[in-house]
């Protein structure tokens, strides 16, 4: 299936075949170009001039031989770990597939970013929206209910992307899915993050323990070397005595984000991009790549140690254990509906790292 198509006076579109029957559906213009895949309703490429600022997927086959990372695919029913793989609602112990060792994560095997989604193209006067919709049955990897979703990316003239979600179950269930983009916005993933710069508009993040799960408290962000609302460098978090970025060997813990906007803001070591993320969830997990071994292709470059960062903007990870028998319920026939912005710029607020 290939299709191409015009938006506008410099905008053109195109839909290519990604291998195995699905499709990748390219963006581009003069510098830009970004793509998604139906193969999980993800982002697959964020290009400036040819040079990825995200970590892609030659073809679907690269994207599930890597699955284990989730390149840029919509995770969930619930994204990050249930703790024990279970989770009581309404009064029922509902048992999940544990995927990772007694946990569950990232909603399982047989989850949202292994599945094929139906899309539209539709377009807009300042954009250009591919609309993925699937079902997801009663009962897989053990949810209750059959869900409805449809996940738009949409992305607009000025190089942002807007991901939103909506979804509705004929039962209540338990709902909380995120997109697991990586950055490197040096366009190299053997070079680690250790000189970007992120400023995050957090006071606390969910400390955890060895599992990843979340212990049910918070602590300050100075815990991590982190001051809210300041610049500071991957590297200096990494060399910090804090005992929970030891854990991990890096960042995989989620902050509690404040309501100013943007919420996280990132750039690399030679300031050439600016990266900022605006979202309406309450919190956003950080993920630096912390395994020492690390050596996996990804579109003809090498993942390294510390090689990219994720910002993954959703609801407080396993909350139905810590926040409370109401969180991140969706009710039967209940709207769920969130939104996350990320943009990417040149040569724009460089003068706040000085």
């Amino acid at each position: 299936m290939n299709k191409r198509g015009r938006w506008g006076v410099d905008v053109q579109y195109e839909i290519k075949a990604f291998g195995q029957g699905y499709h990748e559906i390219v963006i581009y213009n003069e510098n830009w170009l970004i793509a998604f895949s139906d193969l999980g309703a993800r982002i697959n490429r964020w290009q400036d001039a040819g040079k990825d600022l995200i970590l892609a997927s030659r073809d679907a086959q690269e994207a599930l031989s890597n699955r284990s990372l989730y390149l840029g695919a919509t995770v969930g029913r619930v994204a990050g770990r249930i703790a024990g793989a279970s989770f009581d609602l309404n009064g029922k112990t509902h048992s999940l597939l544990p995927n990772e060792g007694s946990h569950h994560l990232h909603g399982g095997d047989h989850p949202l970013d292994l599945a094929q989604w139906d899309f539209d193209l539709v377009e807009e006067t300042e954009a250009i929206a591919v609309v993925f919709t699937y079902e997801d049955p009663d009962q897989k990897n053990g949810y209750p209910g059959n869900l409805r979703l449809e996940v738009t990316h949409r992305y607009q003239k000025d190089n942002t992307w807007t991901i939103q979600y909506k979804a509705s179950c004929d039962q209540d269930t338990l709902f909380n899915p995120t997109n697991h983009v990586y950055f490197n916005l040096t366009g190299d993933p053997s070079q680690a993050i250790d000189e970007h710069l992120i400023k995050i508009e957090s006071e606390d993040y969910l400390p955890i323990n060895g599992a990843g799960i979340p212990l049910g408290q918070v602590e300050p962000v100075s815990h991590l070397g982190i001051e809210p609302g300041q610049f500071v460098t991957f590297g200096h978090i990494f060399n910090q005595a804090s005992p929970q970025v030891r854990l991990k060997s890096g960042l995989d813990h989620a902050f509690i984000l404040q309501a100013k906007s943007p919420q996280v803001e990132v750039s690399d070591q030679d300031r050439q991009y600016h990266l900022q993320l605006v979202t309406d969830q309450e919190s956003l997990v950080v993920y630096t790549v912390n395994d020492p071994a690390i050596q996996t292709q990804v579109d003809g470059k090498v993942l390294t140690y510390h090689g990219a960062f994720t910002l993954e903007a959703q609801n407080a990870p396993d909350a139905i254990h810590w926040q409370g028998p109401q969180a991140t319920v969706l009710r039967a026939n209940a709207l769920y509906q969130a939104m996350t912005r990320y943009q990417i710029t040149k040569e724009k607020g460089f003068n706040e790292y000085q």
